[in-house]
């Protein structure tokens, strides 16, 4: 296995100490975590990421198999480019610290492992072109679809330089 990606492993197994073991914000550690993972990928890798995406990313031609199973969780932490890091980000952010008010840490990691797990496991069985899936889509998408079933009319507050003003969470969702 490649130094890289080693390295990220490190990374994903330190986040989930830290939220586990730690009164830390989950959702900020977790963005943490995800933007340590890729710079370390970039950077141990010169820039050519492709080769942490074929270790650790979740390959949809091999769905099922023991090799691929690990790659559900670090797919999740990998990512194209800074654009696809910052979106990601920005939505784990915005969605994520509202519902990390109202759940502990540990409920929080486990709504959004169930939901990673499902989810990228769902779009590996129906998809039909085999490649290899990175990003933190499948938790922004469990973090809404959880905020969306407990709270679907609470009144989200968007930070100032968005506009400072409050929105349903619903009206939130759309945009995710």
């Amino acid at each position: 296995m490649d130094g890289a990606s080693v390295a990220v492993i490190a990374v994903i197994v330190v986040t989930f100490a830290i939220v586990l073991f730690t009164k830390y914000n989950a959702v900020i550690v977790l963005a943490l975590g995800v933007s340590v993972a890729y710079l370390f990928s970039f950077v141990l890798t010169n820039g050519d990421m492709f080769i942490v995406w074929t270790e650790l990313g979740y390959s949809t031609a091999e769905v099922g198999t023991v090799s691929n199973a690990l790659t559900i969780i670090t797919s999740s932490f990998l990512h194209k480019n800074v654009w696809h890091l910052f979106s990601n980000i920005l939505f784990l952010l915005l969605i994520g610290l509202s519902m990390k008010k109202r759940v502990s840490n540990l409920k929080f990691l486990s709504v959004v492992l169930v939901g990673d797990i499902l989810g990228t496991t769902v779009y590996g069985l129906t998809t039909e072109t085999p490649h290899i899936l990175i990003g933190s889509s499948s938790i922004i998408a469990t973090i809404i679809g959880a905020m969306f079933a407990m709270f679907p009319r609470l009144n989200v507050v968007l930070p100032k330089p968005i506009g400072d003003t409050g929105i349903e969470f619903w009206e939130l969702a759309l945009f995710g």
